[in-house]
């Protein structure tokens, strides 16, 4: 009679701790060895659940007595654990944050962030808008295996971030100190921004789009405006700050 033809099946890979269900064909009664980890040596269907990179070999007969063998490898792949940190910024559309990665035995990684929107890229830059939080997902990949890791990256109001230094009292008298009005925001906001300023009747006397703009004391056309107490307003897309200066001369 001719040999049976024994199939093993497919080589595997599994995560620790993970079972598959073998396979084999092309006979009626089977042996597989070694036993250690399956449910069943003497199936053709037993449960594999080995403890490490494990070559099974199984041994089967059909129904003339004649044997024939196959083996299959179930490799045991390294368990990846997903973690990451983050740092925070100011940006003109929200909290920018840079995300910092520092899985362990990770070959991929994919970002949810907790908005519908995601990223594949190892340390993506993500931006929040102010006022929400969102849940981040990580799931740090080393096929087939998975592991996630989730945290809550909380915005709040653009004005409870950021500290301005806003003088009160200015003096443009061209002395060369405290000769305009500005507010400090480190070079941050540039093109997102602009400054207004109010007289006493609420009339603005100067716009400028703000990229650290110097009020000197003069209207947008130029005129010198008189001392007294007038009100500003720092739009940042639409985030309003405001306040009020003494103008001295």
């Amino acid at each position: 009679h001719q040999l049976p033809d024994i199939d093993a099946g497919i080589n595997s890979i599994l995560c620790p701790g993970d079972s598959i269900p073998l396979n084999a064909t092309g006979g009626i009664s089977y042996a597989w060895s070694p036993p250690a980890g399956l449910s069943n040596p003497n199936i053709s269907n037993p449960y594999a659940t080995p403890s490490g990179t494990t070559t099974y070999l199984v041994v089967g007969t059909d129904a003339n007595g004649c044997r024939s063998t196959d083996s299959i490898k179930i490799s045991i792949s390294i368990m990846p654990v997903a973690n990451f940190g983050y740092s925070l910024s100011l940006v003109c559309d929200g909290m920018q944050v840079q995300f910092t990665d520092s899985s362990q035995n990770a070959l991929a990684w994919y970002w949810d962030f907790g908005n519908g929107n995601s990223s594949v890229l190892q340390n993506p830059i993500y931006s929040f808008p102010y006022n929400t939080s969102h849940d981040v997902l990580l799931t740090a990949i080393n096929l087939p295996c998975k592991h996630n890791i989730q945290k809550t990256i909380s915005v709040s109001n653009f004005s409870n971030y950021i500290s301005i230094q806003r003088p009160n009292v200015f003096t443009p008298n061209n002395d060369g100190v405290n000769d305009c009005f500005r507010l400090n925001t480190n070079g941050r906001f540039a093109g997102c921004a602009d400054i207004t300023i109010y007289d006493r009747w609420g009339v603005p006397v100067y716009h400028s789009e703000y990229s650290g703009a110097c009020w000197d004391g003069h209207t947008s056309a130029g005129i010198i405006v008189p001392e007294g107490v007038y009100f500003y307003t720092f739009n940042l897309n639409g985030i309003l700050l405001k306040g009020f200066i003494t103008l001295l001369r």
